[in-house]
């Protein structure tokens, strides 16, 4: 009898020792793999899926550049522009002299007849220049495009993307497997360049390819003499305006910790834990004016600091400008937690 007790607890301490294993290894497994922060920004949005569309995607800016991220593991894109890469689409036309009809232009305004008034100066302006119809702004348009692409990586275990308004960070955060993939990026306000910076920490290293495209507008017929470049570590683009003497260039100096290559008009990289692109876009008043080694030389400079010194810069100018102003709506605890598509489609309910 005390055999057969003995054999039963004898089990009874296999099982349990099994059941342990079997936990340990399970936790252990769990724990190996990585996790994305939650990170709700005070001052932002985040959201659990890549932007299905440009409206949908992360806003960075510094008042002379602007930036959308959208956020795709595997496949991002991120879509620049400048406040100056305004695309000439009609030949300038001086005003007509209408300097005569000022003192009848404020008599009808004074008697009330403000639709008088501007119905002669219509008039007046197509008896002296000809003109038939309104003469449109020229349109602001994207400048250009970067884009990365890491094959095998579409379709994450996890994902969140966020935008913290008083930084000004677009941050991209994806599991695939074991390694855990974040992108930031930030258009730096001191420094005028863009920042994107993308890591691996985990099993495996990043590569694949950064390529700097043309800007997609209906307005490319208005773009002559494009060309774009891949060399040592630089991608370039430049080109000037059908109906101007103007154009713009854009720079970008791609750093990695591994190796990398000039592959066509792109840079593919591998065996990396960290690739970062510093990024400017320069308006020319003459499309014969080239800023490229001034801007190189910028760049270069730059490169030496950290993405922290960089950011920390940014965000001391920044954030100073944000704080200025804060407006409260007192909304729920709980909104305040929700995804950006949540939030939309329970605006949309209401």
């Amino acid at each position: 009898m005390n055999g057969s007790w003995a054999t039963r607890r004898g089990t009874r301490i296999v099982l349990k020792g099994f059941a342990f294993a079997v936990f340990a290894l399970a936790s252990a497994s769990a724990s190996a793999v990585p996790a994305i922060d939650e990170d709700v920004p005070d001052r932002g949005i985040f959201s659990l899926r890549p932007a299905p569309r440009r409206e949908e995607g992360l806003l960075i800016g510094n008042g002379r550049m602007g930036g959308v991220v959208l956020g795709r593991p595997g496949d991002e894109v991120i879509h620049l522009s400048h406040e100056r890469v305004v695309i000439p689409n009609h030949v300038a036309e001086p005003p007509p002299n209408l300097a005569h009809l000022l003192p009848t232009t404020r008599r009808l305004i004074r008697e009330g007849k403000r639709q008088e008034a501007a119905q002669m100066l219509w008039e007046e302006s197509r008896r002296i220049a000809g003109w038939n119809g309104l003469v449109w702004t020229d349109p602001f348009v994207n400048a250009c495009n970067l884009e990365i692409k890491l094959p095998g990586l579409a379709k994450p275990d996890a994902y969140r993307r966020s935008i913290d308004y008083e930084t000004g960070v677009a941050r991209v955060q994806w599991v695939g497997g074991e390694t855990r993939y974040e992108e930031r990026a930030f258009l730096s306000r001191p420094d005028n360049i863009m920042v994107l910076e993308i890591t691996a920490a985990g099993k495996k290293k990043l590569e694949g390819i950064v390529a700097l495209k043309a800007g997609a507008h209906p307005y490319r017929h208005r773009i002559k003499d494009e060309q774009l470049l891949s060399e040592e570590g630089w991608l370039t683009y430049r080109c000037g305006y059908t109906l101007t003497n103007g154009g713009y260039e854009v720079i970008g100096r791609v750093e990695s910790d591994g190796t990398y290559a000039n592959e066509g008009d792109s840079i593919r990289f591998s065996g990396a834990r960290r690739v970062r692109v510093l990024l400017r876009i320069v308006p020319l008043d003459g499309s014969a004016d080239s800023q490229f080694d001034k801007t190189k030389a910028a760049l270069k400079s730059l490169g030496r600091k950290s993405f922290a010194e960089l950011l920390a810069s940014h965000v001391a100018v920044h954030g100073e400008l944000f704080r200025r102003v804060k407006l409260d709506l007192s909304s729920d605890v709980a909104e305040r937690t929700m995804p950006a598509e949540d939030l939309w489609k329970k605006s949309h309910k209401a």
